[in-house]
């Protein structure tokens, strides 16, 4: 229910030529040589740019009647895939999808710690904060319900995550659930996220889209994170580059630092594949932005903390930040930098 906003009637529109288009091409064989890098660049432009979220409040708008949008988006994600792994075409992937959407093309379940890539201003703002203080002492009044609110901070409806569950409080027993609920319903597009067997239409059109070009189980040893570089291919990294943007926050001197000329000497020493695997890691994605490492908001940093030697390297992908434990030597900071 509701009406679209501007910009949503434009996307949609947008979409009916985009869906002509696409089985225009696809009846003529000539999808790929010509029509594919034209769909990229108009889905890319429909979608500002940037990296696409599918949010509750836009798929709810669309509707059961526009789920062959939902399709056709599958179909264009697998047509790049068939394309970059059978034909070796450079036609790879150039809008980045979020980390719950490849979980749900592989049937893998979503969890609330996606927020920290997929939404992560709810992350900052509730996640965290949930999970690192009792309900109690944190005066948090909080039921098993979702609220929507408009820009003015007006309260439009309550949509409830267990039946009755806006009667229901959420106490330090139950908080995880509770956020693994949250997760299926914002992330997940689920309507009823308190059971299991309940699925996003929306999210099975694309999965539908993408499978009747990709067959069922090719992916099946594949994670999400490995998808997204199946999709999107490797990115050139220029380690130098890399270094040039980094903050240190709270590290005087840090270039000085043994430890962070190790980091550095690690990086400098791996393959393409190893960058794009640690750039993921450390920030949720493979790839470079387009204005590059400069434009990442925040900005990339690497922070030290003081954890035993033996733990792995840790990441918070809502702050670009990767943590590391004062490893004392290169060898030590190589072998866990590998595992993380």
């Amino acid at each position: 229910g509701g009406r679209a906003s501007a910009s949503e009637c434009k996307l949609l529109l947008r979409g009916s030529a985009l869906l002509a288009l696409f089985f225009q091409g696809q009846k003529r064989g000539t999808l790929t040589q010509r029509r594919l890098p034209l769909l990229l660049h108009a889905l890319r432009r429909s979608l500002g740019g940037r990296r696409l979220r599918w949010c509750v409040g836009l798929a709810l708008l669309l509707g059961e009647r526009q789920l062959r949008y939902f399709n056709f988006a599958g179909r264009v994600m697998a047509k790049c895939l068939y394309d970059s792994v059978a034909k070796g075409s450079h036609h790879l992937l150039t809008v980045h999808f979020t980390r719950s959407l490849f979980k749900s093309v592989l049937g893998e379940p979503v969890s609330y710690n996606d927020f920290e890539t997929d939404d992560p201003e709810l992350f900052k703002a509730k996640v965290r904060f949930v999970l690192q203080n009792t309900i109690n002492d944190a005066g948090l009044d909080l039921t098993f319900a979702e609220e929507h609110y408009d820009s003015k901070g007006q309260l439009l409806q309550t949509t409830p995550l267990i039946p009755g569950g806006d009667k229901i409080a959420v106490t330090d027993e139950n908080k995880k659930r509770y956020l693994t609920l949250l997760a299926r319903h914002r992330l997940g597009l689920v309507r009823q996220p308190h059971l299991s067997a309940d699925r996003s239409p929306q999210l099975d059109a694309f999965a539908e889209g993408f499978y009747a070009v990709i067959p069922t189980g090719a992916l099946e040893n594949f994670d999400e994170h490995e998808l997204e570089l199946l999709l999107c291919g490797l990115p050139e990294i220029r380690a130098s580059d890399l270094q040039t943007h980094v903050e240190y926050p709270r590290l005087a001197n840090a270039q000085d630092m043994p430890l962070i000329q190790w980091f550095w000497q690690c990086v400098g020493n791996m393959g393409q594949a190893e960058r794009a695997r640690l750039l993921q890691f450390w920030t949720g994605s493979s790839q470079v932005p387009p204005a590059g490492f400069s434009a990442m908001a925040p900005k990339i940093n690497i922070q030290l903390n003081h954890s035993p030697l033996s733990h792995l390297p840790v990441s918070h992908t809502c702050f670009n930040t990767l943590e590391l434990p004062r490893y004392r030597s290169f060898q030590q900071l190589q072998q866990r930098l590998a595992l993380a």
